[in-house]
């Protein structure tokens, strides 16, 4: 059997010998062997430690310093945990604005339809002529939603409709601060500036009305208005045509038309104008005015009476029809109640030369001299040209 044999360095070899034979010399440094003994052999073969497989080379670390790779699992932790955690607050963060958002659009969307059901009553009021209401139902809905522009519009026409031509033109000025390219508020504070006699205000803001939207008829109608009230008739008949093509059954561009061919002194095409304007709308006071004024013109004096106190009934703080009725019972020879006539108007408007003039024709024609002189007087004062033939 093979022996194992050793010399005195160490070196240790293999080899067949006869026994009795010297194990003869080392391989390696040429010493002379002996014969390791096989109980020796086993155990030295037993303690000997097993070769290492060979590991990846590793740079080398100064003292203190744990290799890199010694805890795997650790610095994997270490490495994921930053993402996991930015993953958290991210996934934090959008679940928290999504539920910003249902709630800002749930509020929101609550504001909305309560602002929304204010405007519809407020119409609804509007039409009806309750203006009063029309003015409270717009302006909870303001309160609801301060930056709607169309419940500040709407709101200025109600202020129109009751006569309160100084809201009118602020909520219709904050509609245009809001919103410059809503057409209906300069109509609306264009109507409201021609009942305060701001002629030149009042064209400027239908003409920009119709520059934002061509067919806004009632731009057309109004500023039809001012032209008459500035004495271009021709100007006011070319609105108001206008305005009937783009609405066939506008009451109002009638009227005014039918105003404008008065002026001109064409009373049967401007009678022809208010009848049309009377059977669109009954409920202008202007129309019957007007029809009134044309009556008087065609010398048809119940007729002119007849509409004249039916545009009184309809709005009575508006003077003129009154001093038009006046000069009918003056040629009737009623001068009492030409006399109450002008006074209302005096009472509502104590600047109007006409009235005074009238009143002192009145009184002269009852033999109340003192009267008459102090109202003639007056009426000069305000208007010398009343005088004049």
């Amino acid at each position: 059997m093979p022996l194992r044999f050793a010399c005195p360095r160490g070196h240790q070899w293999e080899g067949a010998v006869p026994v009795g034979c010297p194990a003869g010399a080392c391989p390696v440094c040429g010493a002379a062997g002996a014969v390791i003994p096989q109980l020796e052999l086993d155990d030295a073969i037993a303690a000997r430690p097993a070769v290492p497989t060979p590991a990846p080379s590793v740079p080398d670390l100064t003292a203190g310093e744990a290799p890199a790779i010694e805890r795997p699992l650790l610095l994997d932790r270490d490495i994921r945990k930053p993402t996991r955690r930015w993953r958290s607050v991210v996934g934090v963060t959008l679940a928290l604005a999504l539920i910003a958002a249902v709630i800002y659009f749930a509020v929101h969307g609550r504001r909305n339809r309560e602002r929304d059901a204010c405007i519809s009553r407020g119409n609804n009021s509007y039409n009806r002529k309750e203006y009063d209401r029309a003015v409270g139902e717009f302006s909870e809905a303001i309160r609801i939603d301060p930056h709607c522009a169309e419940a500040f519009v709407n709101r200025a026409a109600a202020h129109l409709g009751r006569g309160d031509d100084p809201q009118a033109i602020a909520d219709s000025t904050r509609a245009i601060e809001l919103d410059p390219t809503l057409a209906l508020a300069y109509v609306n504070r264009g109507a409201a500036y021609l009942g305060q006699g701001n002629f030149d205000q009042a064209l400027a803001d239908c003409t920009r009305a119709l520059e934002l939207d061509p067919r806004q008829a009632l731009a057309y109608a109004n500023r039809a208005a001012a032209h008459v009230s500035k004495g271009d008739a021709e100007k006011a008949i070319e609105d108001c045509t206008q305005a009937l093509r783009l609405e066939r059954d506008n009451a109002r561009a009638y009227a005014i038309r039918g105003m404008a061919r008065l002026d001109k002194g064409e009373p049967r095409p401007a009678l022809e104008d208010f009848d049309e304007a009377i059977r669109r709308d009954a409920s202008l006071p202007f129309a019957h005015a007007g029809r009134g004024a044309v009556h008087y013109t065609l010398g048809d004096n119940p007729s002119a009476l007849r509409d004249l106190g039916r545009a009184i009934e309809l709005d009575p703080n508006e003077i003129g029809p009154y001093i038009r009725r006046s000069a009918i019972f003056l040629q009737a020879g009623d001068n009492d109640r030409a006399i109450e006539d002008c006074t209302r108007v005096l009472e509502r408007k104590p600047t109007t030369a006409e009235a005074y003039w009238n009143r002192s024709l009145a009184y002269a024609a009852k033999g109340d001299a003192r009267r008459a002189e102090a109202d003639h007087k007056k009426a000069l004062e305000l208007n010398p040209a009343l005088d004049r033939p």
